[in-house]
C-alpha cells in the first residue's frame, strides 16, 4: 500500500518516522499470534480474530465499514491505527481502543462525526485528511494529551466547522494544521492559550484583526499565516 502524504512537512515527517504500512492479511486465522503490525480490509476473513492477537500494536484498514470498525475495536492493544477510505459514519466502534496513541483517517467521505473518540485519552496524534463531511471536532476537546492535529476537507468541498472552541483546552498541542476548512464564527481566540504550538497552519478566511491578535498571543508559533495576514486587505467592516 502506498503511504498517502499530506503535503505538510512536519506531519509527513512524523508519519514517515513510523515506518512503512504493514503487509495485508487475507485471513486473520493465518496471522502469527505474535504479529505486531497488520493491514486488513473489509474483505479480510475472520476479522473477529483480531481480538486474539495480544501483541498487535499497529493496524491499518482499507475501505472499512462500520462493521469493520466494530471488529477492529476488539484489538484493544493497538496503539497506532490508520483508516484509508471507507464508509464509516462515526468512530463509536473504536471506543474500546484505550491504548491508542496515533489515529490517521484518510479520504473518509462519509465520516460526519468524531463521536467515540472522546474516551481515547491516550491519543497523541490525530489526522483527518480529505474528510469534508465532518462538521464538528467537539469530541477532541477532552483529549488533553494531543500533540499533533491535522484536519483537511478537500479542494472542492471544505470542511465546515462552527468554531475552534474544541482546541482551547489542548495545551500540549505542538502542531495544528487546518487545511481546506471554513470556520463559521471566524474566531481564532480559542487558540490563544496554546503556548506549546511550534507549528500552526491556518486558512485565510479570518479577519485581519484575528490574525494580528493571534500573532501577539503565540509569538513562538511558526506558519505562513504569520506573514501572510499582513498582506491581506483590511475588511470594510468593524472586524478590522
Amino acid at each position: 500500500m502506498v503511504r498517502i502524504g499530506t503535503g505538510i512537512r512536519d506531519i509527513d515527517d512524523f508519519i514517515a518516522a513510523r515506518g512503512d504500512i504493514p503487509p495485508e492479511a487475507t485471513d486473520v486465522r493465518d496471522v502469527e499470534p505474535d504479529a505486531r503490525a497488520l493491514t486488513v480490509s473489509r474483505m479480510t476473513r475472520n476479522l473477529e480474530r483480531l481480538a486474539e492477537l495480544p501483541a498487535l500494536r499497529r493496524l491499518a484498514a482499507r475501505a472499512p465499514r462500520d462493521e469493520t470498525l466494530r471488529l477492529i475495536g476488539g484489538a484493544v492493544g493497538v496503539e497506532d491505527l490508520a483508516l484509508f477510505g471507507g464508509t464509516m459514519a462515526d468512530l463509536v466502534p473504536l471506543s474500546r481502543l484505550q491504548k491508542l496513541r496515533y489515529l490517521t483517517i484518510s479520504v473518509a467521505s462519509r465520516l460526519w462525526s468524531l463521536d467515540g473518540i472522546e474516551g481515547l485519552t491516550t491519543l497523541e496524534y490525530f489526522s483527518a485528511w480529505h474528510c469534508a463531511a465532518l462538521t464538528s471536532v467537539a469530541p477532541l476537546a477532552g483529549l488533553r494529551g494531543l500533540r499533533y492535529v491535522f484536519l483537511d476537507g478537500n479542494m472542492y468541498k471544505p470542511m465546515r466547522l462552527d468554531s475552534l472552541a474544541a482546541f482551547a483546552g489542548l495545551g500540549d498541542l505542538e502542531v495544528l494544521t487546518l487545511h481546506n476548512i471554513r470556520v463559521r464564527d471566524r474566531d481564532l481566540r480559542p487558540l490563544h492559550g496554546l503556548h506549546k504550538l511550534r507549528r500552526l497552519d491556518l486558512p485565510d478566511h479570518f479577519p485581519v484583526a484575528q490574525f494580528a491578535a493571534l500573532a501577539a498571543a503565540l509569538p513562538a508559533a511558526n506558519g505562513r499565516w504569520r506573514s501572510r495576514f499582513q498582506s491581506l486587505p483590511a475588511p470594510k467592516n468593524s472586524d478590522s
